[in-house]
């Protein structure tokens, strides 16, 4: 009879959490069609194609992971700038393009 009971429960706890999958999809659309239609120019892309990008000096990548999470792994080219980090601070950008 409790294994029952547990098992019931994880199927409610199952289908709540694939009901706020569903609600957060709608919300994440609902914005993205919100900044594109303020023309905030928010361009999605494939792991592959940010690489290619990187590679050819397209775009720079800021990681404002804590450090030791950027150490611990990162894509290669992306910058260390954690959140509440100055830019500042030590740290120097490409001038190869307009900010």
């Amino acid at each position: 009879m409790a294994n029952a009971k547990i098992f019931q429960a994880w199927a409610l706890i199952r289908e709540l959490a694939f009901e706020q999958l569903t609600v957060m999809e709608e919300l994440r659309r609902a914005l993205r069609e919100q900044e594109r239609a303020k023309g905030a120019g928010i361009e999605e892309l494939t792991l592959a194609e940010l690489v290619r990008q990187l590679d050819r000096g397209e775009v720079v990548l800021l990681d404002v992971r804590p450090a030791e999470e950027y150490e611990k792994g990162h894509i290669q080219g992306a910058l260390s700038l954690p959140l509440g980090r100055s830019i500042s601070a030590g740290r120097s950008f490409p001038r190869t393009r307009n900010w």
